[in-house]
């Protein structure tokens, strides 16, 4: 699917479903606040309706249908919950009883959570997704596609793959300082479904090579097992180019010892999150798909590598 297309139906589930307004009412209704109840009430009931018979039109639509199920949406909206939500607003007087309801109030916390994430996604997208010019890239640009391997057999949720669209902006951001003259452009060219998830990138020249090249060696570091030796022995400058780079443009004062610092802190953090993720630049032969595949596998057997990339961002503090 492209990311156009997948970008306009976020924005149609997001828009029709009034996620935003949903988000706001289940917070108001797990932490009451000084609006009360029964005056809010009547807005919510007429809210839910209108949700319910729009989500039962676009469930009609195949491709919708699909995304909303991926996203979580499918079940929150199903008939049984919002008429039980539905029933519970009608019936009560007062958002504290919620807090006596354990069923009603993980329903709701349930349907802003779905909500929130699917909400957040769109937000990702409309920041990175632009429509393409002509139907190729500009000539003072460049593509690099990252393959998210499916290790688990569920493909990355909505939050995540929110997640792994800022950290790999982030990583084109630390790579842009080296270049200060390179454009800041930066958006999603295409995404591709199949078993693993292709995303592609697209931005300056320069800068997409030089990101493509430290993803390449952080894989071929990651294969051969030694990035976890090169991180603790204080070599990896000498295996990332990009470091490398860092390093000789700190010593030559280009580039002050502090800001030197915090982008070689800002990268591996960023890696790290990728690998944590299952992410990898894609290398399009099926051999070198399946060894990486391998590889990490054989990370989160050893304990290396888990769901999500927080721990990585957590382990040495969040650079900004």
């Amino acid at each position: 699917m492209q990311a156009q297309v997948f970008g306009r139906i976020l924005a149609r589930i997001d828009d029709e479903l009034q996620l935003a307004a949903l988000i706001e009412m289940s917070t108001f209704l797990l932490e009451p606040g000084t609006r009360t109840f029964t005056e809010s009430k009547a807005t919510f009931t007429d809210l839910l309706w209108t949700v319910r018979e729009r989500f039962a039109a676009l469930a009609t639509e195949s491709q919708v249908a699909d995304i909303m199920m991926r996203m979580g949406l499918a079940d929150q909206f199903a008939t049984a919950n919002m008429t039980e939500l539905l029933t519970t607003i009608q019936n009560n007087n007062d958002a504290l009883q919620l807090q006596n309801q354990p069923h009603m109030y993980a329903l709701v916390e349930r349907l802003r959570s779905a909500t929130n994430a699917a909400h957040r996604l769109r937000l990702a997208f409309d920041h990175l997704v632009t429509e393409p010019r002509q139907d190729t890239v500009g000539v003072d640009e460049y593509v690099i596609e990252l393959r998210v391997y499916d290790l688990d057999k569920e493909g990355p949720s909505p939050s995540q793959l929110s997640e792994i669209l800022q950290v790999v902006a982030d990583l084109y951001a630390a790579v842009l300082e080296l270049y200060p003259d390179a454009s800041a452009a930066f958006r999603v060219a295409y995404l591709d479904s199949g078993s693993d998830l292709l995303l592609a990138f697209k931005g300056a020249v320069h800068i997409i090579q030089e990101l493509k090249r430290l993803l390449e060696e952080w894989r071929r570091l990651q294969e051969l097992g030694l990035d976890t030796m090169a991180r603790e022995s204080g070599l990896i400058d000498q295996w990332l180019t990009m470091l490398s780079k860092v390093k000789a443009m700190e010593e030559s004062h280009t580039l002050d010892a502090g800001r030197a610092r915090h982008i070689k802190a800002r990268v591996l953090q960023r890696l790290d999150a990728l690998t944590l993720y299952g992410v990898a630049i894609e290398d399009g032969r099926v051999s070198e798909i399946e060894t990486h595949r391998v590889a990490l596998l054989k990370r989160r057997e050893r304990g290396q590598l888990t769901d999500g990339g927080h721990d990585a961002q957590r382990s040495t503090g969040e650079p900004s």
